[in-house]
């Protein structure tokens, strides 16, 4: 029976160090914190503009095979360069249909900040394409997105396969 406390008295002995390491927060701390406004000194930063009037920006898809940063916003679905976010920007117009945003207005919803698709959602659905799904003006639409192939695929294939973003 003594030696099951040798092992219980060895194995907390070994335990304690990380428990205080863990109470103490220092494992949770970043490294390197910047404000908004030392970025901005620094000159290091690249910002979009966006669209004009939205700050609706609260779908995003990391692609770091393709180098791409997908972004879905209100009425927009933006594909954004990794290396240079200004460089290469495409997008894709997809607000509502007409009827959906008019039943949206009759509803008695602010045509300008309700009645619009927000994308929501933006998944991975294969190789070549994305999953997105938007509001669209209180009536839920969603859509397969043709993305293209990886970049390493060679110009004489790429020139057969669509690419929409």
């Amino acid at each position: 029976m003594g030696w099951l406390f040798g092992i219980l008295g060895l194995c907390s002995s070994l335990l304690l160090p990380a428990v205080v390491n863990c109470q103490n927060g220092k494992n949770n701390v970043p490294r390197l914190k910047l404000t908004y406004k030392e970025m901005m000194e620094l000159n290091n930063v690249v910002t979009f503009g966006g669209i004009a009037n939205s700050s609706s920006y609260q779908a995003f898809l990391l692609d770091e095979e393709k180098g791409r940063l997908f972004v879905g916003a209100k009425d927009h679905i933006f594909s954004f360069n990794l290396i240079n976010i200004n460089k290469d920007v495409l997008k894709i117009v997809w607000p509502p249909s007409p009827s959906r945003r008019n039943e949206c207005k009759w509803a008695g919803k602010d045509l300008v900040k309700e009645c619009a698709n927000f994308i929501r959602v933006l998944q991975h659905y294969n190789q070549s394409h994305l999953y997105a799904c938007g509001t669209g003006a209180f009536h839920p639409v969603c859509a397969y997105i043709e993305v293209g192939h990886r970049p390493e695929i060679k110009d004489n294939e790429r020139k057969y396969a669509r690419k929409d973003l």
